[in-house]
């Protein structure tokens, strides 16, 4: 079974850092090994949007270039209205069943 994989923008900054630390290495074995096990890997516009802004403010251009480049390394998720209304639809899902939102330490006031 094919597995879709959304990555969100804590992995994909790690994938995107040009620093070789413990954290970039893992993710990057662990991309590999979804890869090779047939998984389909996913840069999700929205996602694209929120880390490249960052990554322009903090003025890291190595990292923009190594986004870039995974943009074309994974399929590239487009933004359309029916997407985000899923998005919306999943995410609301997901709260009401108790699912945590990411890093407690950088969640919006509004996911807690």
């Amino acid at each position: 079974m094919i597995r879709h994989i959304l990555l969100d923008s804590s992995p994909l900054g790690l994938l995107s850092s040009p620093s070789a630390g413990a954290e970039v290495m893992a993710i990057a074995q662990w991309t590999r090994r979804a890869i090779n096990a047939g998984q389909v890997l996913y840069v999700p516009e929205v996602i694209d949007y929120e880390l490249r802004r960052e990554l322009l403010r903090a003025g890291t251009a190595r990292s923009i270039v190594n986004l870039d480049s995974l943009k074309t390394t994974f399929r590239y998720l487009p933004i359309t209205t029916p997407a985000m209304l899923r998005a919306a639809d999943l995410r609301a899902h997901s709260r009401s069943h108790g699912v945590p939102m990411g890093d407690p330490k950088k969640q919006d006031p509004s996911d807690r």
